[in-house]
């Protein structure tokens, strides 16, 4: 079915009323609950025209949509639409001087989470600091996904609110700080890098009938809620508590750094580019000036993405004074991954 509306609107060139007409298709279903609500509304106010009552409730609909764009459908704030319209619905300067204020908070909490975890491992329970650890990890991996968007040109409004989505993702933070803190000898090129950040994305990984092993989540969950909460485990028909026990050989005579020392240095490389001033609005800035004209895809070559590179830490140390060398140990001379869906 489909229902006609008119509209009087003020004509150009003389005083008649034209008619603005719009067309509606409705499914057999909305039809229905139309008629109904028609029937309703006349039933409270017999002196209601039908037309301005169809045009009201269209309207109703109309503002519902706008809200739920606004704050979700169930009326709380879509966040990733509101970070994407705070750092980015101003001119560029602003949105770097957000970003960079945003790198800055974020490396203060990073680091009193770690001051509270290191409390918790000289008390052994390293079920609840491998939380907080996880927690400061996902902080930083915040502090990547800024500065990715750094690499983009703001104008490519899609990929920007993807990051933003990214940005509140703990699956895709965890991705963001492995695949950033962390140098991989199995990655080499940007499409390896896309094959494991997809991997890494993988919320659940299901089990084939005849391997006999349980379904699995993501990494995600036995760093986050499995060090905090008692569940039941499906699988075995057992409850599963958090274990600080069974996480003792990460801390206790380990023979590699333990997740708390990781942390820590990830963050101290933070600590080293911000004394840099490479997380300041005007290093941001011209960071991105010869970032964005560079078109990412599995198919760049290394060659040519150190060559963009190589031009940012030039125009830092032109700009700036700050030694290229500096520029190339730092956390902003890594993967670009704003491309990767």
């Amino acid at each position: 079915p489909q229902i006609a509306l008119s509209e009087g609107q003020q004509m150009q060139n003389d005083d008649e009323k034209g008619v603005l007409e719009y067309v509606v298709q409705l499914t057999g279903e909305q039809h229905e609950r139309l008629e109904r609500e028609l029937e309703r509304r006349s039933a409270l106010d017999r002196s209601a025209d039908p037309q301005s009552i169809l045009v009201e409730a269209l309207e109703e609909h109309l503002h519902a949509l706008n809200r739920s764009a606004i704050l979700g459908r169930d009326g709380r704030p879509n966040r990733p639409d509101a970070l994407y319209d705070h750092l980015f619905g101003e001119p560029a300067e602003a949105a770097f001087e957000c970003i960079s204020a945003g790198i800055i908070a974020i490396m203060e909490n990073a680091e009193e989470l770690l001051e509270d975890a290191a409390i918790l491992v000289g008390l052994k329970r390293y079920a609840r600091a491998d939380f907080l650890i996880a927690t400061a990890q996902e902080e930083l991996g915040k502090a990547f996904v800024l500065l990715d968007m750094c690499r983009v040109n703001l104008s490519q409004k899609g990929v920007l609110q993807r990051l933003c989505r990214t940005f509140y993702s703990h699956v895709l933070k965890n991705v963001y700080f492995d695949l950033s803190a962390n140098k991989y000898e199995g990655i080499s090129t940007l499409s390896e890098l896309q094959h494991f950040y997809r991997q890494d994305a993988k919320e659940w990984w299901p089990s084939s009938p005849e391997s006999g092993e349980p379904d699995m989540p993501n990494d995600v969950y036995f760093l986050r809620e499995a060090n905090l909460y008692v569940d039941i485990d499906t699988y075995s028909g057992t409850w599963m508590a958090p274990n600080s026990r069974a996480r003792s050989i990460f801390y206790e005579d380990a023979i590699f750094p333990t997740p708390l020392d990781s942390a820590r240095e990830a963050l101290g490389r933070f600590r080293e580019a911000q004394h840099a001033g490479l997380f300041n609005a005007n290093a941001l800035q011209i960071f991105n000036e010869q970032m964005k004209q560079l078109n990412v895809s599995k198919t760049l070559s290394l060659k040519k993405l150190r060559e963009a590179y190589g031009r940012a830490g030039q125009a830092l140390e032109t700009s700036l004074a700050i030694p290229i060398e500096t520029f190339e140990k730092s956390m902003l001379y890594n993967w670009p991954m704003s491309w990767i869906k």
